[in-house]
Order: C-alpha cells, then structure tokens, then sequence
C-alpha cells in the first residue's frame, strides 16, 4: 500500500489492517505532522502521540477480527 510516491495512490485490499494504519499513520505525519511539527504545542504534540496509540489499537483488534472472522485463523489458546 502506497500513499505518497510515484503512484500517488496505490491500495491493495488484502494488506490487512495493521498495515493499512501504518501506511496511512505515516502519510499523515508525511503531510501533516512533520512539516508542522515547530507549530506544535507540548500538549498538542502529547494528545496526537496518544491518538496515534489508540488508532494503533483500534489496528490490531481489527487485524485480530480479520485474522478469525475472514481467514479462520483461531489463536493459540482458542481452545482451552
């Protein structure tokens, strides 16, 4: 998956969601964050670094849901 580059934008439906938050996570900082970052407060700096936790999140419980609901793979202790 690429957002930036050559292809502008190039999306392969079958990344799953933790790459698909990366790829976006860091077109976002690409554009937004790192050309900004001496207008940032402190606190503003804090609060996107704890958005950027709970979408990180929000990533691996969709990836979890990804890995069982549409490719059947159960986890280690699935069983017990």
């Amino acid at each position: 998956m690429r957002l930036l580059g050559e292809d502008h934008l190039n999306i392969d439906d079958n990344i799953g969601a933790e790459k698909a938050m990366e790829a976006c996570m860091g077109t976002i900082s690409d554009i937004l964050l790192f050309p900004n970052e001496d207008l940032l407060t402190e606190e503003e700096a804090s609060i996107i670094a704890v958005v950027g936790g709970v979408l990180k999140t929000i990533a691996k419980k969709a990836q979890a849901y990804e890995d069982v609901y549409e490719k059947g793979i159960l986890p280690e202790n699935s069983q017990n």
